[in-house]
């Protein structure tokens, strides 16, 4: 009667450790799929094109470009991400496309 009692709790502990590490191998995949959405690369203020940069400044008069990113899209058409500051040190991310259309 022991040795049952015995070779129940080890199958139970044993299930217990596969669910444990089924639950860990699964949570990497997550992180990987967010990090996958984000696809922006940092570029220097001075590398964003003309068209992007008036029409930003354009849209939200009295701000400058802190910074700039760019995500190039399947259709090779690229997203400009822009951080601008107003005069208070606010700070507003935007997005425009290459011809100067704002994303929203």
């Amino acid at each position: 009667m022991k040795k049952m009692i015995f070779a129940a709790a080890m199958l139970f502990s044993m299930s217990t450790i596969t669910f444990a590490q089924t639950v860990q191998t699964s949570q990497p995949s997550i992180q990987t799929e967010l990090q996958a959405e984000d696809d922006f690369v940092a570029i220097e203020v001075k590398d964003v094109p003309q068209v992007v940069a008036d029409s930003a400044l354009k849209a939200y008069p009295d701000t400058t470009i802190k910074s700039a990113a760019v995500k190039l899209n399947e259709d090779e058409t690229a997203v400009y991400q822009l951080v601008l500051a107003d005069q208070e040190g606010n700070e507003s991310t935007v997005y425009f496309t290459d011809k100067g259309e704002e994303v929203k």
